[in-house]
């Protein structure tokens, strides 16, 4: 639903391109809204927005609960020359889609000891000689390991 933008699709477009991936045996037991396109509808104080969460929600539902990966998230480590930024962003999402918790967030104790350990050498070599964040959140060791590399 990202690329909404990108490609400047409208709500009927998504809805659409969804409904041609959706698998034959889930798109069987879809919501009469999904299938027929009701659920993209605004109506009354709805915005774009409204109509995607509906659109996101129902498809949560339809594929019901991932299970849980945790070697996906584990084997994450940050490439030699990925900015700490996007190693973050990019195990946050690990996280969210593999760690079964229906209550993840970023200042998760989990998620913030992955980051520092399986981030690159120099955020690796500022941890190893006393130097750490100087909060213990996600927004704090993403903003101190920027300004380490």
């Amino acid at each position: 639903m990202n690329q909404r933008h990108a490609f400047r699709l409208e709500l009927r477009d998504i809805w659409q391109i969804i409904l041609v991936a959706i698998p034959k045996e889930l798109l069987r037991v879809a919501s009469d809204a999904l299938k027929t396109g009701r659920i993209v509808e605004r109506g009354g104080r709805d915005t774009e927005d409204d109509a995607l969460e509906r659109l996101k929600a129902e498809l949560i539902e339809l594929r019901g609960p991932v299970p849980t990966a945790w070697s996906k998230i584990l084997d994450r480590k940050q490439g030699t020359k990925e900015p700490f930024e996007v190693y973050a962003d990019r195990l946050w999402t690990l996280f969210t889609e593999y760690s079964g918790l229906e209550d993840a967030n970023r200042d998760n104790n989990i998620l913030l000891e992955l980051l520092k350990n399986n981030a690159g050498p120099h955020v690796e070599q500022a941890l190893t000689f006393g130097g750490g964040p100087a909060e213990n959140t996600y927004r704090g060791i993403v903003e101190w390991a920027t300004k380490v590399a």
